[in-house]
């Protein structure tokens, strides 16, 4: 009797404990109502426990550093910010609230209850604003129908179950501990992804090659741009191979950086660490026109990695910018007479391919033709790559460059500095000819001049 009294003490006890663990979790909050909001210090927590919606000061977090935002955050991983409210608008002090506001709408209040940020949508009466598992903050409805999220107002970062289309666009940090925005932006550009730096300058963009190449964008990588579902299916990066699984998708991630790279990272578990999988632009060379037009770019060949491409011979690349034409030809000699025929081409590239009929083999010729801005030239790797034929004088950029080819670019410069010296010849020439012709001239006419005073004292003479 007392051996089933001390065990039921036993049971009850664990089930205090277990009570005690779990009552916390079961309390914590995912949304935020008209009637309940946060304060620094105070979060809402996904149902999951995945995502942790709060106020934070970015970098170490220094008790000397006023600042302080509103972000999400992975849970098990609070430095890992994946969006930020007020990346523009920091408040000065811990005193900071958010909640839906008098007008309905979601914002960010400092201590005089003036609002720093909004979402600019009116919460209804009954809506909420709730965190989900996918790290997703959407106000809903009265119905629950969504009214605004922030998978479509994303700060750096891109989570799955977004999608990446023309109206979405990723903005970098200003620097490592300032989430204002800064100079770097990734977005898709009809079928291409570009990274623009200062808004208008391309910095890096995928499937420079076109078709001619194979794509910059790792499979995995598109399938997380796209949203579109490829569970369970292994790719190959480098010598290792990756599982995306139904699992796994939390556990992935693409971020815009400030140094202008966008980077795509995975981990195993919420306890491992993020490793980097892939990112672009990889180095110097991958980013758009990194040496101008009709120059390769080399990583390992100098220190500004550019080299001029002056002779007419065929070279294996590893990337090259998109052609301009392409069309089918009955052989190699028929592409390279197609680029002899157009002044403005500057390089071709062709491959055979063979179909097998059903009592015949038939040959394809494709055919590429770069015409205008030969650029993106890259080649590392000896064993592949594509093979293209540039001409003798490719179409230079206008800017001058130095060289020591006879009929080269800085021949023509020697010949705009000799200009001077050659018309102040010319001129002083012509002026010595000048002189020549009226020297002559006066001396002729003082000869005749004198011939005829003599016959004039002789005839007076005479008389």
């Amino acid at each position: 009797m007392v051996r089933s009294i001390s065990l039921l003490a036993c049971k009850t006890c664990i089930f205090i404990l277990l009570l005690c663990f779990y009552l916390p979790f079961s309390f914590a909050r995912d949304n935020i109502t008209l009637n309940h909001s946060i304060s620094d210090g105070e979060t809402i927590i996904s149902i999951g426990q995945i995502f942790e919606l709060g106020f934070f000061t970015p970098g170490n977090g220094s008790n000397n550093d006023p600042r302080r935002y509103v972000g999400i955050w992975y849970k098990s991983d609070p430095k890992t910010i994946v969006w930020v409210a007020n990346r523009d608008s920091p408040l000065n002090k811990k005193n900071g609230v958010c909640g839906i506001g008098e007008d309905g709408n979601l914002a960010i209040f400092d201590e005089h209850k003036n609002s720093v940020w909004k979402a600019n949508v009116s919460v209804p009466p009954k809506g909420m604003v709730k965190l989900l598992d996918s790290g997703n903050l959407q106000i809903l409805s009265n119905s629950l129908s969504v009214i605004w999220e922030s998978f479509k107002h994303p700060t750096d970062t891109f989570l799955p179950g977004m999608k990446m289309d023309g109206n979405l666009v990723l903005k970098s940090w200003e620097s490592n501990d300032n989430p204002a925005e800064g100079e770097f932006k990734f977005q898709l550009e009809g079928n291409q992804y570009t990274i623009r730096r200062e808004r208008l300058i391309i910095y890096w963009q995928s499937r420079v090659s076109g078709d001619f190449m194979s794509d910059d964008i790792l499979p995995m990588v598109s399938s997380l741009l796209s949203n579109s579902d490829r569970s369970n299916k292994t790719y190959k990066f480098g010598h290792n191979e990756t599982t995306i699984s139904s699992f796994s998708k939390k556990y992935r991630r693409l971020v815009m950086y400030f140094n202008g790279k966008v980077q795509y990272l995975t981990r195993l578990s919420e306890s491992a660490p993020w490793d980097l999988t892939w990112k672009e632009p990889m180095n110097r060379c991958d980013e758009f026109k990194a040496c101008g037009n009709s120059e390769r770019c080399s990583n390992s060949e100098n220190s500004n990695g550019v080299a001029k491409i002056l002779n007419f011979k065929p070279l294996k690349v590893n990337k090259v910018g998109k052609p301009d034409e392409k069309f089918q030809v009955s052989s190699e000699n028929d592409c390279k007479e197609e680029c002899l025929k157009d002044c403005y081409c500057q390089a071709y590239s062709n491959e055979t391919s063979q179909v097998r009929g059903v009592t015949s083999v038939t040959r394809n010729t494709t055919c590429w033709i770069w015409s205008n801005d030969l650029n993106n030239i890259q080649f590392e790797d000896t064993n592949g790559g594509r093979e293209i034929h540039l001409r003798v004088q490719p179409n230079f950029s206008p800017e001058p460059k130095q060289t020591k080819q006879d009929g080269g670019p800085n021949n023509i410069n020697n010949q705009f500095k000799q200009w001077p010296l050659a018309f102040a010849v010319t001129v002083a020439s012509v002026l010595a000819l000048a002189f020549a012709v009226f020297y002559i001239f006066t001396r002729k006419a003082k000869v005749k001049k004198q011939e005829a005073g003599k016959r004039v004292d002789r005839l007076r003479r005479a008389k």
